[in-house]
């Protein structure tokens, strides 16, 4: 576990591990994941970007969905590095960037996700809104640049719905948000080329 007590800049890997200890044991499929599949939504191949456990993965698999995922502590093996761009017409990326204490450790993250989808492909991306955040959080947790840190070590933000738009807005459009607690967002990958 870090020490994020320091104020000293962690390295990728060490924050990826970090975040990979929020995952929960689920033993139903995420409201995202529901979403996704009750409403039809998913035309292709999707990448459960920091998946935890995987129990997303298999729930889009039982229902005939072409899953795949990767989790830097627990699903590890195939990085998302390793696809080709354009390989996953989808990415679910549920409560990751609120694990991570830099902006610029979330912009790369988003601009990974940019980088693997297909010009036409779509992002669904949940983070734990601010509201949610503000009743969890115990006096033991010590604010942290623009979260907290918890009692085990990891990093919690929260969001606002129109702090997650702005967010991804660089990097994404059509954006539409789902739900505002957990904020859930479903987006379209933007044309950098066209500025």
């Amino acid at each position: 576990m870090l020490d994020m007590t320091e104020r000293r800049k962690w390295l990728p890997d060490e924050v990826l591990r970090a975040s990979g200890e929020t995952a929960p044991n689920r033993y139903c499929p995420s409201y995202p994941a529901r979403f996704l599949v009750e409403n039809e939504l998913v035309n292709g191949r999707i990448l459960d970007f920091g998946c935890g456990h995987g129990f997303d993965v298999e729930y889009f698999l039982n229902h005939g969905i072409e899953a795949m995922g990767w989790d830097p502590v627990h699903r590890p093996e195939i990085p998302p590095e390793m696809y080709p761009q354009g390989y996953f017409k989808w990415i679910h990326c549920a409560f990751v960037l609120n694990t991570l204490p830099y902006s610029d450790q979330r912009l790369d993250i988003l601009v990974q996700i940019h980088n693997l989808l297909p010009n036409d492909g779509r992002l669904i991306l949940t983070l734990r809104s601010s509201q949610e955040l503000i009743r969890k959080v115990k006096p033991v947790w010590k604010k942290f640049g623009d979260g907290y840190v918890t009692s085990r070590g990891t990093f919690q933000k929260g969001y606002t719905p129109a702090e997650a738009v702005e967010l991804i807005q660089p990097l994404f459009a059509e954006i539409t948000i789902i739900n505002e607690n957990p904020v859930v967002i479903i987006a379209k990958k933007s044309d950098l080329a066209r500025g």
